[in-house]
């Protein structure tokens, strides 16, 4: 039960990156909801896709 907390994860943290490296707000917006989605899938159990 953990691929799409680590999905999220890894989304959340190379949004961030390219945050930090264009100065886009949208790359910040998109990596504070891949961590909300990831801290939601960890919470409720969401089952793996295989």
């Amino acid at each position: 039960m953990k691929f799409y907390r680590n999905l999220f994860a890894v989304l959340c943290f190379a949004f961030f990156l390219a945050g930090i490296t264009t100065n886009s707000p949208f790359a910040f917006l998109v990596a504070m909801l891949s961590g909300a989605l990831s801290r939601t899938a960890a919470k409720k159990g969401w089952p793996d896709p295989w």
